[in-house]
């Protein structure tokens, strides 16, 4: 319950800071976490990119304050656009409308409301899972960097494993360490100038073969891993992550740490791995 508590006030302190710039880092430190996995965490839970939900925020009082007579160009001002006509474009694409066109007859507005992260009490969701410790490894493989979808299939990785699904046994014969199977990891997860989440994604193996020039490598610290286990197809899987971030995490005593996220499949089980620290 704790970590809900930290998540709404965090939206406290963005909602007083609509009109400055807003530190992410300080409100990563009010959730009681790490920037990278507050801005993951926050577009799992609320289905919208972190930045997006802070410029829909401001321009939702922007249309407040152009209401009351407030000019255009104070109002751009206010909420962090350096020129009119960056504001206008952004205004038009969330109300649907020019900012001069506010106090017309008949016009409507698209006001977003601010979040509120609360534990919804429904049926039980049993999940698997295990702390353990495990020392450092590097991964070897294929990456990509790709642009996430909030809502529906992540097209552009279920694109890239079906391209590399021909190079799984390549991949095989050179895993030599621990964790063993493909791994699917999310890394560097940022989110660009029109609020969309981006990562890397890896396909890969744990191993110590890190002189082969056709693959890129990734070294993952020491950490203490959350390890949940889903025996189940893709839809099963999306399902568990899903209440990973809803369900389990809220309560468990445990906040993220920043690491990658790794999904890997081995004897038709799949296990997700998340970076944890107590609370």
């Amino acid at each position: 319950m704790d970590s809900l508590k930290q998540m709404n006030a965090a939206i406290d302190y963005i909602e007083s800071h609509l009109t400055e710039e807003i530190n992410i880092e300080r409100v990563a430190q009010i959730a009681m976490t790490s920037s990278y996995h507050f801005k993951r965490m926050f577009s799992l839970l609320a289905g919208i990119a972190l930045s997006d939900y802070i410029r829909r925020r401001r321009l939702t009082y922007a249309a407040f304050a152009l209401m009351r007579g407030k000019r255009v160009i104070d109002v751009a001002l206010e909420y962090g656009y350096h020129s009119p006509d960056a504001f206008a474009r952004a205004f038009a694409k969330q109300h649907g409308i020019n900012p001069s066109q506010v106090n017309g007859a008949g016009v409507s507005l698209t006001s977003f409301p601010k979040l509120t992260f609360q534990l919804i009490i429904r049926g039980g969701t049993e999940m698997k899972y295990k702390i353990e410790h495990h020392d450092a490894f590097t991964v070897v493989g294929y990456k990509k960097r790709v642009k996430l979808s909030i809502e529906g299939e992540q097209k552009e990785i279920t694109d890239f494993i079906s391209k590399m699904e021909a190079n799984y046994v390549q991949l095989e014969q050179i895993s030599d360490a621990e964790p063993r199977g493909i791994l699917h990891i999310n890394a560097n997860y940022e989110e660009n100038e029109r609020g969309q989440g981006e990562l890397d994604f890896y396909i890969a193996v744990a191993s110590t073969r890190v002189d082969k020039p056709q693959f890129e490598s990734l070294h993952i610290s020491a950490h203490t891993w959350a390890i949940f286990s889903i025996e189940g197809d893709w839809d099963l899987i999306k399902a568990s992550w899903e209440n990973i971030y809803t369900e389990w995490l809220p309560t468990s005593g445990y906040v993220l740490a920043e690491a990658p996220e790794l999904l890997i499949s081995k004897d038709k089980v799949t296990e997700i791995w998340l970076s944890v620290i107590e609370a």
